[in-house]
């Protein structure tokens, strides 16, 4: 069959249109420029669906920046706000089985090898600590730290090393001890921004700043007593986590974030 009766079985609007994508002249666009400007648009359209891809797997997966608990409870600022917390909040979620994970944590001040690093203080109640490590471990020893990857360059720190941590008593005396750096962590902007902060815990945290001697626990006690701590929070999966978890959220809701 002849391109001429080809052509014949195509309608008018088809041929001029074949015609302006493949021929060559003076005043039309050549193949490669349409050809072109397609996969353009295929590629756009892939790098989209790609990127949202990886977006939503982010959303979905909140332990990949810093935060695998699905809430937390602090002081909100009013009176008696954190001895609720420390009270009938922590005693309501030990005692419910459907709550799989609790982390008790605290915002603190430390000084890693000269470099002031916003830390995050933390005992896990049940389960393991709801923190995340990039590689290497969580702190569990009272010499152990993690640190964020730009606060790791910035205070010189690797991976299996030590570091000098500097943090003052009660009575504003600095006491230095050295830590061992073992992992790095992932944590969000609550220390500072995206790879910023430390991670160590509560009890390494009050024995830096309380020498051995007659005095360290009830410095320690101390120090304890005026942490303002948060507690985060995991439900087993399924509906029965589900609901445990709304049921503490909708009943301390002020506290609840």
């Amino acid at each position: 069959m002849g391109r001429a009766a080809a052509a014949a079985r195509l309608p008018a609007t088809a041929l001029i249109g074949i015609s302006h994508a493949l021929d060559r002249g003076r005043d039309r666009s050549p193949v490669g420029t349409a050809i072109a400007g397609t996969v353009a648009a295929v590629a756009a359209l892939c790098a989209t669906a790609v990127f949202g891809a990886s977006l939503a797997h982010l959303v979905s997966s909140p332990e990949l920046y810093g935060a695998p608990f699905q809430a937390y409870f602090a002081d909100n600022g009013q009176p008696d706000s954190q001895a609720q917390v420390n009270g009938p909040v922590l005693n309501g979620l030990r005692r419910d089985q459907a709550i799989q994970q609790i982390t008790l944590g605290a915002f603190v001040a430390v000084n890693v090898n000269g470099h002031h690093v916003r830390t995050v203080a933390m005992t896990p109640v049940r389960g393991a600590p709801l923190l995340s490590a990039v590689d290497g471990r969580l702190p569990h020893g009272d010499r152990d730290i993690m640190l964020g990857v730009a606060t790791m360059r910035a205070t010189g720190a690797r991976l299996g090393g030590t570091v000098l941590v500097r943090v003052s008593d009660p009575a504003g005396v600095p006491h230095e001890t050295l830590f061992r750096v073992i992992g790095r962590a992932s944590l969000n902007a609550g220390t500072g921004g995206l790879g910023q902060g430390a991670v160590m815990t509560i009890s390494a945290f009050t024995s830096a700043q309380c020498p051995a001697g007659p005095g360290q626990h009830a410095c320690q006690l101390r120090i304890r007593r005026g942490l303002a701590t948060v507690i985060l929070v995991r439900a087993v999966p399924g509906p029965a986590g589900s609901a445990a978890l709304a049921r503490h959220i909708l009943q301390y809701r002020p506290l609840t974030y």
